[in-house]
């Protein structure tokens, strides 16, 4: 192979930018790509955001399903949440609020509250023991607070 034949010179030019023009384009398919990904993990997200809990009814208003009583009844939500009530003096902080606020305030509260820690080891173990997450126990908590919330309400002249 002569070297100094100009050829040559042309010749590894041209694979270079060649290979230079593909390595660009694959860069480019490859940021289309992570970005559809992208795309579609957060539409997966979405549609597993609005699929029904396991513990909550999508009945309004939202009530425990069988699966959510069980829980509740393992980890005894309504005696928790009539203490709640009655301790804590939350019904004032309800007074003159409608359903949805008081149910949207009773979600708040029980991510929010202290619980002794062998009140969150019960909720732990019921969740694992039933596949639920621990979300979704904080869902029976909020669920039965509410109601222990209206009631109270209810109950006052």
């Amino acid at each position: 192979m002569d070297w100094t034949n100009p050829l040559v010179y042309i010749s590894a030019g041209v694979i270079l930018v060649g290979a230079g023009l593909w390595a660009g384009r694959m860069e480019y398919f490859r940021t289309s790509a992570e970005r559809m990904l992208t795309e579609i993990r957060d539409d997966i997200k979405r549609i597993f955001d609005r699929l029904p809990s396991a513990v909550i009814s999508s009945a309004s208003p939202n009530i425990l399903t069988d699966l959510g009583r069980k829980v509740s009844s393992e980890i005894k939500a309504y005696d928790w949440a009539n203490s709640q009530v009655a301790s804590e003096h939350l019904t004032f902080r309800v007074k003159g609020k409608n359903q949805y606020e008081v149910q949207k305030f009773a979600f708040a509260y029980v991510k929010e509250c202290f619980l002794p820690p062998e009140f969150i080891q019960a909720m732990q173990t019921s969740a694992y023991e039933n596949g639920i997450s621990y979300d979704e126990v904080l869902d029976v908590l909020g669920i039965e607070l509410r109601d222990a919330l209206n009631a109270s309400l209810a109950d006052e002249p």
